[in-house]
This record gives structure tokens, sequence and C-alpha cells, in this order.
């Protein structure tokens, strides 16, 4: 007798509480936004009158990988007219007609060096083009040279052209 008395009572109760939260998600939801022209139209004209904020990076803080810090110089802020744009534009385009010339490299990356613990051969995973190849130092793999595989980088050659890639 004592249990039905009991559900009597927090079944209502329950029903009452999951009531009231439905009523508040649902109110929520339909809630339509009071907005007032003469709010939007004040807050467009202060957000045009507002200054452009400036700010530099000081980042002189611990290098995680090398564990050393290091100091760089912060950049002045520079701000050009349109002529100079205009100019530096030109200058861009004139620049990159001279170094056409120059040899285009393919994608290489580095991957890491494996040594036979028997033998003690150091061969080096490379990665060119998408391609992996296991190169050892003097190999020729289309066109480039290894030079010398350590490691944590390899030194490759193309063309005269001696460039070091790192993992």
């Amino acid at each position: 007798m004592k249990n039905k008395k009991l559900t009597y009572i927090l079944v209502p109760l329950v029903i009452i509480i999951w009531g009231g939260i439905f009523y508040r998600v649902f109110m929520y939801l339909n809630k339509t936004p009071d907005i007032n022209p003469q709010t939007v139209s004040r807050s467009i004209e202060n957000v045009s009158k507002e200054e452009i904020d400036t700010f530099s990076i000081i980042a002189d803080y611990r290098d995680p990988f090398l564990d050393r810090k290091i100091k760089h110089e912060p950049s002045p802020v520079i701000q050009k007219t349109m002529s100079e744009e205009k100019h530096t534009k030109n200058n861009v385009i004139q620049k990159k007609n001279r170094t056409e010339k120059r040899i285009k490299w393919p994608e290489i990356r580095y991957g890491g060096l494996v040594q036979n613990p028997k033998s003690g051969n150091k061969v080096g995973l490379v990665k060119i083009n998408g391609k992996d190849h296991l190169v050892k130092a003097g190999e020729i793999i289309n066109d480039i040279t290894v030079n010398s595989v350590f490691d944590d980088s390899v030194v490759v050659v193309l063309m005269d052209e001696c460039r070091t890639f790192g993992k």
C-alpha cells in the first residue's frame, strides 16, 4: 500500500519536471530575434570608423626541437600605396622570368636511414615525385645523384646544383 502512494506522488512530479524542460526548449527554438533598424545602422557606422589594429608577434620562446631559444626580430609594419603595389607586381613578374632559367627540382622527401646490422650498409628512404626509392650514396635516380646519406638528411645533386633534404 505504501508503494502505491509513492508512485501516485512521483509520476505526476516527473511529468511536471519533463514538461517544464520541453517547454523551455520549445520556447527557445521558436524565439524570433527582436531587431531594431536604428541599432543595426548605428553598429554598421561604428564599424566603418574603426582604425585597423596592428600587432607584432614576439616569438622568443624555446624551440622544442632544437632545444635552444631563438630570437626573431619583429618586422616593421609597412603600408604601401597603390602605385607602389603596381610597381612591386611588375618587379615580381620580372623576377619570375629570371628564375625560370633555374632548375626545376622534383618533390623530394627524405624518410630516414636503414642500416643492416650485419654488413653495416646504409640505405636511405627517399620519396621522389611520390615514388619511394631505397638509395645508397652515389646512386642516380631520374637524373638525381645521391651524394651522401645521413641519419637526419640526404644530399642530392641535380645538374650541378646541390641540395640537402632533411626529415
